[in-house]
């Protein structure tokens, strides 16, 4: 495997990581245009042409993976041009991933934590002032991003483990 392929795989994934993202956000965003009535005009376009810029750079990601490698001149300035994966096995391989996936985790809620935490600090400081966020919401958003967080925590923390139990339920469906 060259380093080009490398950084091919890495991209690809990335795109696939943000096509699953914006697929959640913009069902939401699409829900809320259709149930709260008209909206006019501006929003919609602007929903629309951040669609169309979304979906433009998931195609650029995932499809051509070598345009971007060679602006950024990612596959220069390494000693060597193959990657030597000869210790790598299965259970190191399915280690990393469990890695990443519990570091996804708590990349993708700590700053939207912060946020709710910092509404609800403005929330209980100002009670006169009607809060930025209805508290119902701001409470369920805060829960759901603890969990998110108490969840990559805990993969991080064992990873180890959740590669082993992976690796035997593996074998258990091959018997």
């Amino acid at each position: 495997m060259t380093k080009k392929d490398l950084f091919r795989i890495i991209i690809k994934l990335f795109g696939l990581l943000m096509f699953v993202k914006s697929l959640i956000i913009f069902l939401g965003q699409f829900g809320l245009f259709t149930s709260y009535g008209d909206w006019g005009g501006f929003p919609i376009l602007l929903f629309l042409l951040s669609l169309v810029l979304v979906c433009g750079i998931i195609v650029l990601l995932v499809f051509f993976p070598d345009i971007i490698i060679n602006i950024f001149r990612l596959d220069k300035g390494f000693d060597d041009e193959e990657i030597s994966i000869r210790d790598i096995n299965a259970r190191r391989l399915i280690e990393f991933g469990v890695f990443i996936v519990g570091g996804l985790f708590i990349l993708n809620c700590f700053a939207p934590l912060l946020v709710t935490i910092g509404y609800a600090i403005h929330a209980l400081l100002d009670r006169q002032q009607q809060s930025f966020v209805p508290e119902n919401l701001a409470n369920s958003a805060l829960y759901i991003h603890i969990v998110e967080l108490c969840a990559g925590i805990l993969t991080l923390s064992n990873y180890r483990s959740i590669a082993g139990f992976i690796l035997s339920k593996n074998k258990a469906n091959e018997a």
